[in-house]
């Protein structure tokens, strides 16, 4: 790249970060003027102790724990019991751009498109239900994927590898709807994994299917998912409401 290229994609690099804060600005506007949810009521009723919901799938820890932060510090406005997930798009915009930083300015504008001007997932950040914590995280999650893919040597894509996978797990923490992003990101790590490293990738391997197995093996014990009935016995509700008259 020349050095008209590298300052025109410098320029333009700089006004994505740019549309970046405006969307932050976007999102809590809409955090600040909208109502509750009924799923972010239940959510708050966890945080304000009037619910039996806390022993359920419907408590987040991560975001329930940064809620409850927010709504000893700023008060029971919704803006405030939202902040944790509209602070969350900071590390969105982070690792979005550090994804997109090194291409080339018509994939970089593509790609910034695709991450940030769906706004289905824009409003994810306005909600205090943990979805922006676990937006954030699993992006974290693939930078450094992505990182291991491109360096060597067992310790240095290892290292890279358990970071993506603690990004993985918080993000199951924020919600526990991310444990369908997490088990992909988990095989794709054992494939670069194998692919990356000469030696000790068998041990390697292991541990990384034994951290893992035992951080979900702990959310399995704790109740903490809709497994097994529960998920057939809500699939029967909705199968009936959707097939029934009027």
């Amino acid at each position: 790249m020349d050095g008209v290229g590298e300052r025109a994609h410098r320029s333009i690099f700089l006004l994505l970060v740019l549309i970046g804060t405006l969307l932050l600005a976007y999102a809590f506007a809409r955090a600040y003027t909208l109502s509750f949810t009924h799923d972010e009521s239940i959510s708050y009723a966890i945080v304000a102790e009037h619910s039996t919901a806390k022993s359920t799938a419907n408590h987040h820890p991560l975001n329930t724990r940064l809620m409850t932060w927010s709504y000893r510090s700023f008060g029971s406005r919704e803006w405030a019991l939202r902040l944790p997930n509209i602070v969350a798009f900071f590390l969105y915009l982070g690792f979005g751009l550090w994804l997109l930083r090194e291409l080339a300015w018509p994939w970089m504008v593509f790609g910034f498109v695709l991450l940030f001007l769906n706004p289905f997932l824009l409003e994810f950040f306005s909600l205090a239900r943990g979805y922006g914590l676990a937006l954030s995280l699993s992006l974290g999650a693939v930078v450094f994927l992505r990182a291991a893919w491109r360096c060597s040597g067992v310790l240095r894509v290892m290292t890279l590898l358990l970071l993506s996978s603690l990004c993985a797990s918080l993000a199951d923490l924020g919600n526990y709807v991310w444990l369908n992003v997490h088990l992909p990101l988990l095989a794709v790590s054992l494939v670069v994994l194998t692919l990356r490293t000469a030696r000790f990738r068998i041990p390697a391997a292991l541990f990384l299917l034994g951290a893992n197995g035992w951080f979900i093996h702990n959310l399995v014990r704790r109740k903490a998912l809709y497994t097994g009935m529960p998920t057939v016995s809500t699939c029967r509700r909705l199968f009936s409401t959707l097939s029934s008259p009027g």
